[in-house]
C-alpha cells in the first residue's frame, strides 16, 4: 500500500514487511529534505501534520473503524511513552509558549514528582502499573497537537481489551488493531526518525517524563543535541528497561 502524488492509496502488495519499509522510506526522503531546508524543529511540526493525514487517509482507504474516541484515555495510563530527543524539543517548546510561570513551575514540581516515582519502579512494575500520562488531564490530552509518534500509532479496535489491560496488565488480552494502521504510521515514523540519524542527531528513545524532566532542568542538553552529540544523560533509555516478555505485534 502506497500513496499516489494525489493521497490515493495504492496496493503495490500485501507483504506486511515490505509495505512498512515503502512507509518508511518515503517518509524519510520526504523529512530529510526538509531538514535540508528548515529548522530541526519545524521539520518535526511538519512531519507531525503529514503523519495526521496519511493516517486520515488511510483509515479511509481501508474504511475499518477503530474504537479510540475523545475521552478515552486508558492507553494514556497504562502505556509507557517512548520518544527521541526531537519530539521532546518539540514538546518542551510547545510547553512553555502556553504555560505563565508560575504554571510552568508547578508543572516542573508535578514531573519530578512522577519521574522520581518511576525511577523506583522494577521493570515489572514499570511497565505493569498504571501511571497517568503527565498531560492526561481530564482523560484529554493537553498537548494533543505535538503528541509523539508513539500515541499517534497506537490505537485499538476493541475498548473491551483496553479496559482489560487497565484492570490487570497480566490479562490475556489478544492484539486488536488495523493492520493497516499500524503498518503507515509505524513505517512513517521510522522513516522520520531515520532521516534525523542519517544528518548525525541522537535519536535514542526515551521515556517521555525523565526526558521531558532533563530538558526542563538541564538547557544544555538541547544545546548537546544539536551539536549532534547525546541529548540526554539522566533520562531513561528505552534500551534500560527491556520487558520481561517481548511484546508481540500481530503484523
Amino acid at each position: 500500500m502506497q500513496l499516489n502524488k494525489q493521497g490515493a492509496i495504492i496496493m503495490t502488495s500485501t507483504n506486511p514487511l515490505y509495505l512498512l519499509q515503502s512507509f518508511s522510506k518515503q517518509a524519510q526522503k520526504e523529512a530529510s529534505s526538509k531538514l535540508s531546508r528548515k529548522t530541526t524543529i519545524s521539520t518535526l511540526q511538519s512531519s507531525l501534520r503529514r503523519h495526521e493525514s496519511l493516517i486520515e487517509t488511510v483509515s479511509q482507504a481501508t474504511n475499518k473503524q477503530v474504537a479510540c474516541k475523545e475521552s478515552c484515555s486508558y492507553c494514556c495510563s497504562y502505556c509507557r511513552v517512548f520518544v527521541t530527543p526531537a519530539e521532546v524539543f518539540l514538546l518542551n517548546q510547545s510547553i512553555q509558549k502556553s504555560l505563565s510561570t508560575t504554571q510552568l513551575t508547578d508543572f516542573i514540581h508535578k514531573l519530578t514528582d512522577r519521574v522520581r516515582h518511576l525511577t523506583t519502579l522494577s521493570n515489572e512494575d514499570f511497565y505493569n502499573s498504571n501511571i497517568d500520562c503527565i498531560f492526561l488531564e481530564n482523560n484529554l490530552c493537553s498537548v494533543y497537537e505535538v503528541r509523539p509518534f508513539n500515541c499517534r500509532n497506537y490505537h485499538a479496535i476493541d475498548v473491551e481489551g483496553c479496559i482489560a489491560t487497565y484492570n490487570d496488565a497480566e490479562a490475556d488480552v489478544a492484539n486488536a488493531f488495523v493492520e493497516e494502521l499500524f503498518i503507515a504510521g509505524q513505517g512513517f515514523s521510522e522513516g522520520v526518525i531515520n532521516s534525523y540519524q542519517a544528518k548525525g542527531y541522537d535519536v535514542t528513545s526515551y521515556e517521555l517524563h525523565s526526558a521531558l524532566l532533563e530538558a526542563f532542568t538541564n538547557t544544555k542538553s538541547e544545546q548537546r543535541w544539536a551539536k549532534k552529540k547525546k541529548a540526554f544523560l539522566t533520562a531513561i533509555a528505552q534500551s534500560s528497561r527491556v520487558p520481561t516478555e517481548p511484546l508481540q505485534l500481530a503484523v
